[in-house]
């Protein structure tokens, strides 16, 4: 069987999730994940499942990040962590995100 590439005719955006840029905890938690389908700029479609963010929230709560991160920085690294899973469960276990 083979995998055909098609076009993409429209891409409709929502809100912004975050910044891959200046919410530096989140993607220290979440980099792998989003940065292996980014070109070399960060720029493109990228996924990242369900399970992937609870492993994000679990090492996020696991770890100690308040010798290099401020409380408020890690309080909203887990807001965002908590609405990306509340839109991937919306969207079928998956967040689809257009970054540039």
């Amino acid at each position: 069987m083979s995998v055909r590439a098609h076009e993409v005719k429209k891409i409709i955006r929502g809100d912004v999730v975050f910044n891959l840029w200046h919410d530096e905890l989140l993607m220290e938690l979440i980099q792998d994940t989003i940065y292996d389908s980014l070109n070399s700029d960060g720029l493109g479609l990228t996924e990242i499942s369900e399970d992937e963010i609870k492993e994000a929230q679990a090492c996020l709560k696991d770890n100690n990040y308040s010798g290099r991160y401020t409380a408020e920085e890690i309080k909203e690294t887990k807001e965002i962590l908590d609405r990306m899973l509340k839109l991937a469960k919306k969207y079928d276990g998956y967040l689809l995100l257009d970054c540039f």
